[in-house]
């Protein structure tokens, strides 16, 4: 005891400060690195999930704005007649697979691509 404090002294009678070994930090560093193992194809595959899912809305949103323009007395609205300030759109989606602009079709196009971004049929 130094100044009625307990000393920490390891095996080969040397003072052992309050810290981490490395083994412990390595055991640390692998378990991290497995748990990251685990959760990156999760992630990967609800990001896809994500990006499809705002393509399809996307395609969706200009669905609507042609049928807007349609009943308002366009026959074959482009993409001039829906987007613009004064227009149905303030801005042409882009596709968050390429950030390239839809076409405007009916039904529009996912100018990703694979074709896997489709509207689904109505029931």
């Amino acid at each position: 005891m130094r100044n009625g404090l307990k000393m920490n002294v390891g095996r080969h009678g040397r003072n052992r400060s309050m810290g981490f070994t490395m083994m412990e930090l390595m055991i640390l560093v692998a378990i991290i690195g497995i748990i990251v193992a685990i959760a990156t194809p999760y992630y990967i595959k609800y990001s896809r999930s994500a990006r499809k899912s705002a393509c399809i809305t996307n395609m969706k949103k200009i669905e609507g704005t042609v049928m807007l323009a349609k009943m308002a007395g366009i026959a074959a609205p482009g993409v001039t007649d829906l987007v613009g300030p004064s227009n149905y759109l303030r801005s042409m989606p882009t596709c968050p697979n390429n950030g390239e602009p839809y076409t405007v079709l009916d039904p529009p196009a996912c100018p990703a691509s694979d074709a896997t971004h489709v509207i689904p049929p109505q029931a």
